[in-house]
C-alpha cells in the first residue's frame, strides 16, 4: 500500500477536472480503490451480521456501513458546483477505464443502481453478489438508501476526511463523520511505515525461504480468523448457569466437611491458613517452613490425598472453584447479546506458532476430567444446524516418524493398527494381542513423552514407575526406533551449531538458551530444540488445513463456517443438511494438507453440542 499523495487542493476539484485529464487525481483514485479493495478481501471487521455501524481500525481514519451483507463507505464527490458542472453532478468524472461506472448519473435500475445529481454525495459499496456504486447513494438489497455530504476532501497536507449521511427517506440512518486532519496523518504515517518495512521484510523473507510461510499460510490465515472471530461460539446461558448452581452447591457441601475436619471455619483459599490447619493442628506429613508458610500446592496435597479425608475434600474444593470461577462465571460474563462468545485469536504469541485465544480462552476449556468436559456441552449449535469436530490422529507422533526417518515408526504407522499398541508391543516384547491396557498407557507416556524431550524422571512421575525403570522403557524404546534417537542427537548439535531450529515450512524459532552457562537453561533449550520442530510444524500443518477448508467452504457455496481451532481440533458450525458433506469436506482438506512419508489421518464427528461431536 502506498502513501496517499495530495495532487490537487480538495479532491473535489480532482473530480470536477475528471480523471483521465488528471494523472494525479488518478493516482489518489487508484489509492482509495486498492485501499478499499484490500479491507474488503484482507480485513473482516467485527460487526452484527444484521445491521450495525463498523469502524476499519486501521488509524479510526474511515468509518462503514454495514447491512446485511453489503459494507458501504462514504467515498462522495460532494456538491462540487462551478461553470462546467453547474448541476453539482459531474457527467466527465467516469471511474477509471477498467472499472466503468465507480461515478455516474445514472437512474436507479430495477435491481439496483445508482442516482445522481443532488448532493452528489458519492458512494463505494461492494456486496457478496453485485457491487453498486454511485454519486448519489446505494441499493442495499431492494432498498434505496440515499447519501449526501461533503464527501472526500483534500485538506492540503496530504490528508483526506469524509463525512456522509445515509438516509432511507424516513430519516437518517447513520451518519459517517471523518476523523481530523491528525488522525488521518497518523494512517497515512503508519502506511509509510508498512511500506518501508515490505522493502526490507520481504528480501528477509526470501532469504528465510519463509514466503510460503507467509503468503500461502499466515497471510490467508488473517481473514480466516477474522471470520471465525465475527461468527463466535453460540453458548447454552441457561445451561450454563445451572451448571454454575451445581457446581455452587458441592462447593457448599465441601466446605462445610472441610471446617467439621478442622473443628473451625478458616479460609479455604488462604494457603497460610490451610497450612496451619493441615500441618500444624491436624499434624500431617508436610515439607519444609518457608517465610511465608507450609506450601499447600497440588503437588503437595496430592501425595496427602489418602492421608485424610480433608485433603480429597480441599482438592475437590479447589477443582470446582476453579471450574465455577474461571470458566462458568468468566464465560458468563463475556456472552454477547446474541448469546454467543467472542474469543480473539493471537497469531504471533507462542513461539511455536500455535495459534492463541484470549478474552475469553477457548482452548483451555478442561477435558481431562468428566466434570469439566461438561463445559463443552454448553457450547451449541443454533436451531437447525449442528457442530462439526475434526482432529488429527497423532499428528505430532506421525510428524516425528516423517522428519526423523525412522523406518520402524514410519512402518508401523503405515500399517494402520494402533500405533500405541505397536509400541508397547516391541517396547515390551509381546505379540499385540497380550499387551495389556497398562502396558499400552505406558507405552503412550513414552509417545508422546520423547516428543517433548521428556527426562526418565518426569515419566516415573507420569506413569507412577521407580525412575530405574522409566529409563529401562526409554532406552527400550530407543532400541525399536533407532531412528528417533540419532534424530534427537543430531537435532540438537545443529540447531546448537546455528543457533535455531525451523519447522518444515522453516518457521524459526532462536535458541541462545544452548550457549547459557547456566545448566538448567542449557536443558530447557536443547527440550526446545527436540520438541519445537515436530510442534511447529503441526501448528503450520493445521493453519494451512484451516486455510484450505475455508477456501473449499467458500468454493461450493455452503453456509457452513469454521468457528474455533483447538490445537489438532476444528470445529464447524452448518446447517444439518450440509452434515455429511462438511465432515467429508474437513477430513479431505485437513488430510491433504501435508504429504508426508505416513499417512495423515483425519477423523470428524457431528452433534448438537461441542461435547456430543467429540464423543
Amino acid at each position: 500500500m502506498k502513501t496517499l499523495p495530495n495532487p490537487c487542493p480538495t479532491l473535489r476539484e480532482g473530480l470536477s477536472l475528471g480523471a483521465k485529464e488528471h494523472s494525479g487525481f488518478c493516482d489518489v483514485w487508484n489509492w482509495i480503490i486498492d485501499f478499499f479493495r484490500n479491507i474488503r478481501e484482507n480485513v473482516v471487521t467485527k460487526v452484527n451480521d444484521r445491521t450495525g455501524k463498523i469502524n476499519i481500525v486501521a488509524g479510526d481514519g474511515i468509518d462503514v456501513i454495514a447491512s446485511g451483507s453489503t459494507i458501504t463507505i462514504g467515498l462522495g464527490g460532494g456538491e462540487s458546483k462551478d461553470e462546467d458542472n453547474p448541476s453539482g453532478s459531474d457527467p466527465n468524472g467516469g471511474g477509471m477505464d477498467d472499472d466503468p461506472g465507480l461515478w455516474t448519473d445514472a437512474e436507479p435500475a430495477e435491481t439496483g443502481g445508482f442516482q445522481g445529481g443532488g448532493s452528489g454525495g458519492g458512494m463505494f459499496a461492494w456486496d457478496e453478489s453485485t457491487a453498486t456504486i454511485g454519486a448519489g447513494g446505494v441499493m442495499v438489497g431492494r432498498k434505496w438508501v440515499a447519501a449526501s455530504g461533503t464527501g472526500v476532501e483534500g485538506t492540503g497536507d496530504g490528508t483526506y476526511s469524509v463525512h456522509v449521511t445515509f438516509t432511507d427517506g424516513g430519516g437518517s440512518l447513520a451518519e459517517v463523520v471523518a476523523v481530523d486532519a491528525a488522525a488521518q496523518t497518523a494512517l497515512i504515517s503508519y502506511t509509510s511505515a508498512v511500506s518501508a518495512l515490505h522493502g526490507t521484510l520481504a528480501p528477509k523473507l526470501r532469504e528465510l525461504d519463509m514466503e510460503a510461510l507467509y503468503y500461502d499460510v499466515e497471510l490467508p490465515l488473517c481473514r480466516v480468523l477474522a471470520e471465525m472471530e465475527t461468527a463466535g461460539f453460540l453458548v447454552d446461558r441457561k445451561a450454563l448457569a445451572q451448571y454454575g448452581e451445581t457446581l455452587q452447591g458441592v462447593m457448599d457441601e465441601t466446605e462445610q466437611a472441610i471446617y467439621d475436619a478442622a473443628g473451625e471455619t478458616f479460609n479455604i483459599n488462604s494457603p497460610k491458613q490451610l497450612g496451619i490447619i493441615l500441618f500444624e493442628k491436624l499434624g500431617l506429613p508436610h515439607g519444609k517452613k518457608t517465610k511465608t508458610g507450609w506450601s499447600t500446592n497440588a503437588d503437595v496435597l496430592e501425595k496427602l490425598r489418602y492421608d485424610a479425608p480433608i485433603v480429597a475434600d480441599v482438592l475437590r474444593y479447589r477443582q470446582y472453584a476453579k471450574l465455577k470461577s474461571t470458566y462458568v462465571d468468566g464465560l458468563l460474563k463475556v456472552i454477547d447479546p446474541d448469546g454467543r462468545v467472542r474469543t480473539s485469536f493471537q497469531m504471533t504469541v507462542t513461539a511455536t506458532g500455535r495459534l492463541s485465544s484470549t478474552e475469553p480462552n477457548l482452548q483451555n476449556i478442561p477435558t481431562r476430567t468428566e466434570l469439566g468436559s461438561q463445559l463443552r456441552r454448553m457450547f451449541t449449535a443454533p436451531e437447525g444446524c449442528v457442530l462439526v469436530d475434526a482432529d488429527y490422529s497423532q499428528i505430532e507422533l506421525r510428524l516425528l516418524a516423517h522428519i526423523a526417518g525412522d523406518a520402524e515408526m514410519q512402518a508401523a504407522f503405515r500399517s494402520g493398527e494402533d500405533f500405541h499398541t505397536v509400541t508397547a508391543s516391541r517396547v515390551f516384547h509381546v505379540p499385540p494381542e497380550e499387551v495389556t491396557p497398562e502396558m499400552r498407557r505406558r507405552a503412550k507416556a513414552v509417545n508422546f513423552g520423547i516428543v517433548y524431550g521428556i527426562s526418565a524422571f518426569s515419566l516415573a512421575q507420569d506413569i507412577g514407575v521407580s525412575v530405574a525403570e522409566a529409563k529401562e522403557y526409554m532406552e527400550r524404546y530407543f532400541d525399536t526406533y533407532r531412528g528417533v534417537k540419532a534424530y534427537m542427537e543430531q537435532v540438537v548439535e545443529t540447531a546448537r551449531e546455528q543457533g535455531y531450529v525451523e519447522t518444515l515450512m522453516h518457521r524459526r524459532r532462536e535458541l541462545p538458551e544452548l550457549k547459557s552457562s547456566n545448566f538448567n537453561m542449557r536443558s530447557f533449550g536443547e527440550r526446545v530444540a527436540l520438541n519445537m520442530p515436530i510442534q511447529g510444524t503441526a501448528a503450520d500443518i493445521m493453519k494451512l488445513a484451516m486455510v484450505r477448508v475455508h477456501r473449499r467452504l467458500k468454493r461450493e457455496g455452503l453456509r457452513a463456517r469454521l468457528l474455533m481451532q483447538v490445537h489438532d481440533e476444528l470445529i464447524v458450525e452448518c446447517p444439518a443438511s450440509e452434515q455429511e458433506q462438511v465432515e467429508r469436506l474437513l477430513t479431505e482438506e485437513m488430510e491433504q494438507a501435508a504429504s508426508l512419508s505416513v499417512p495423515l489421518i483425519a477423523e470428524a464427528h457431528s452433534g448438537k453440542n461441542w461435547l456430543a461431536a467429540k464423543e
